[in-house]
């Protein structure tokens, strides 16, 4: 039998139904990439606590 490996489409498919799960329950959603934070890392601290105090 052959397993089938996820696409980068399926985990951003099963991705959104998280996060639009999450939303319906009014939870806020903050999603920070780890590429952001390897290339961008002080921007990406400014966006976090913006985020925290809002």
């Amino acid at each position: 039998m052959k397993i089938r490996k996820a696409t980068a489409q399926d985990i951003w498919k099963k991705e959104k139904m998280i996060l639009d799960s999450l939303k319906k329950e009014d939870y806020r959603i903050l999603v920070i990439w780890q590429l952001d934070l390897e290339k961008n890392n002080e921007n990406t601290a400014k966006k976090i606590l913006k985020f925290a105090k809002s």
